[in-house]
């Protein structure tokens, strides 16, 4: 039968336009790519405190929650071909647990996609070098959408941490660098929940998911001492003791925390009345008895008494820390010989390890890659020595130092181009101000104060010295390192990374 001839155009009825493709077809949304770039640019942010080379990249998976293949955002994510399979794996789960003992359970469909993709990415990447942590999935439109964070295995391995394996037995956190992470994750999932999902995540404080970090971990603490009552305030009642001062001076003394019947625990003088921690003047006036390997004994919550740790302590326990102080409003929270945090002008983090020949010259590589092994061995000896500088210092070496010694002559001493010898970079470092050279170790210039704009990458909790050198790396008119001694021994070279 012959087909009604097309009707002419002016009667034909207006089409619509198609609706807008799902979640689940090949391509991300520009929601999930939205998303994930604040996510990536929060990562980067906050990671970028702890030490060593973390590589963080992220990505988005997307699960429709009627079935069907998932999609990963970015679209050519490594991870994607492990995931291929993964609503196979989640109907597999369906079926083992049953409808029953999973409505037991309360687990739903969005908990197994969370489980099969968290299982799937462990197994494919378990024997590599990237170690992958997957946040919670949350229902979005009909689908269920997992942030996952993917680091270096072995810079993440180096961390300090109370138990080597992040996934081994134990309660609460493993250290400082679990916790954050732990953070930025339940960051990710709460941004989920928005309308305009990765636009204030991109915006993530990391000062602010630091001291979210400190307070679980010393949750930790508090366990261990069995008051976790007041767990919450112990961050800040730990900084207002280490801001204290006792006529006049610094506190540098230690607290240890535990149990108060610990056996390894060996008591010199018990307190007929406990000092609350949060008697801030009281503590800090008895810390001035906390000398000579005698140190203040806590249940995380008062002050019992005076005493020492016995070497008979097996450190396998976990369960006895020492709090010391060591400045000004700076104080560390170790276990045995391992730091597991230190915590400068209220805000926790991981101290850097000494800065060595290999990190320096990898340092300069990246900035500077034409440099000469004799060049590289005569900018570390400079460098070397400024590190032995009691007051802190500045070395900033610069491929326009030339430039730079005649732009800031206002605000520095010129000198004729020079290599210093070892005596002569201890002088020219006990001033204030950076000591500029060029990029064949030559000194152009002493005493220089340095110029820069503002940069995200500036740290309130770090002092002028390192803040000035930041702003003036990140804006620098030719390649630049600067290397920032603190009065604390704490080394940075920036631009970091």
């Amino acid at each position: 039968m012959p087909h009604d001839p097309a009707p002419p155009e002016s009667k034909r009825r207006p089409t619509t336009p198609p609706p807008p493709a799902p979640l689940s077809t090949p391509r991300p949304s520009r929601r999930l790519a939205a998303f994930r770039e604040g996510f990536q640019a929060a990562v980067e942010r906050v990671l970028r405190r702890l030490p060593g080379e973390l590589a963080p990249t992220t990505y988005v998976v997307d699960v429709p929650a009627a079935g069907g293949p998932p999609v990963v955002e970015p679209p050519d994510a490594p991870i994607a071909g492990a995931l291929a399979h993964l609503d196979a794996r989640i109907d597999e789960q369906e079926k083992s647990l049953g409808a029953s003992e999973r409505t037991m359970l309360g687990l739903g469909r969005t908990e197994m996609a969370s489980a099969a993709v968290a299982s799937v990415l462990d197994g494919a990447y378990r024997r590599t070098n990237r170690l992958i942590f997957c946040a919670g999935a949350v229902r979005v439109r009909g689908h269920d959408v997992i942030p996952v964070l993917q680091v270096s295995r072995e810079a993440y391995g180096a961390l300090p941490r109370l138990r080597s394996d992040p996934s081994g037995p134990g309660h609460g956190v493993h250290g400082f660098a679990d916790a954050l992470i732990a953070g930025i994750l339940r960051e990710a999932e709460d941004e989920l929940h928005k309308p305009n999902a990765g636009k204030s995540i991109y915006w993530l404080d990391p000062d602010v998911l630091s001291r979210a970090a400190g307070t679980a971990l010393l949750f930790e603490v508090a366990a261990a001492g069995h008051d976790v009552g007041d767990a919450h305030a112990l961050l800040d009642r730990l900084n207002v003791i280490s801001a204290t001062h006792y006529e006049r001076r610094v506190g540098r003394g230690r607290i240890i925390i535990a149990r108060p019947d610990h056996p390894a625990v060996r008591s010199k003088l018990r307190l007929a009345t406990p000092v609350p921690l949060s008697e801030s003047q009281w503590t800090r006036k008895l810390l001035e008895m906390a000398e000579g390997g005698v140190a203040l004994l806590s249940d995380s919550a008062h002050v019992l008494g005076l005493g020492t740790v016995s070497e008979e302590y097996d450190a396998a326990l976990g369960d006895i820390f020492i709090v010391s102080f060591v400045d000004h409003y700076k104080w560390e929270l170790r276990h045995a010989e391992t730091v597991l945090m230190r915590v400068e002008y209220g805000t926790p983090g991981l101290p850097n390890p000494p800065l060595g020949r290999a990190a320096f010259s990898a340092a300069l590589a990246r900035v500077f890659p034409e440099i000469t092994p004799e060049v590289d061995k005569r900018l570390w000896r400079i460098v070397e020595t400024a590190m032995t500088q009691p007051h802190g210092t500045m070395i900033v070496i610069s491929g326009g130092a030339p430039d730079e010694a005649e732009r800031l002559k206002s605000q520095c001493t010129r000198i004729e181009p020079v290599v210093l010898g070892d005596d002569m970079v201890r002088r020219v470092t006990s001033i204030d101000g950076a000591v500029l050279l060029d990029a064949e170790g030559r000194c152009h210039a002493v005493g220089v104060i340095l110029d820069g704009r503002a940069t995200l990458q500036g740290r309130p909790a770090r002092g002028a010295r390192y803040n000035s050198a930041q702003r003036y790396a990140s804006d620098a008119p030719a390649a630049t390192i600067a290397v920032v001694v603190s009065e604390d021994g704490r080394v940075d070279v920036l631009p970091e990374g």
